[in-house]
């Protein structure tokens, strides 16, 4: 039985990190809305910061379009592997 808890906590865990990352900040916020929010704002930095600078990309609408939904795809892909482990 306290195996099964163990497990059950480690994939509450894990589905958390897959779906938010491991940002410290965002981790230790409870409120979802905050969560996205903080997300949100990293995202805009590392897309402005990051990728803007470095390339001197003008637009970068675009960029952001790419990365985020490249983000999903990987997040999603992840889940289903562990999906298919467990069955």
């Amino acid at each position: 039985m306290n195996i099964l808890k163990s497990d059950l906590k480690f994939k509450k865990y894990l589905e958390e990190y897959l779906e938010w990352g491991s940002f410290p900040e965002i981790v230790l916020e409870k409120i979802f809305y905050l969560k996205e929010k903080i997300l949100s704002e990293y995202f805009r930095l590392l897309v402005h910061r990051d990728l803007k600078d470095r390339f001197s990309i003008e637009n970068t609408y675009l960029l952001e379009i790419d990365v985020y939904f490249s983000n999903k795809i990987s997040n999603r892909e992840t889940k289903s592997l562990l999906e298919f482990k467990e069955k």
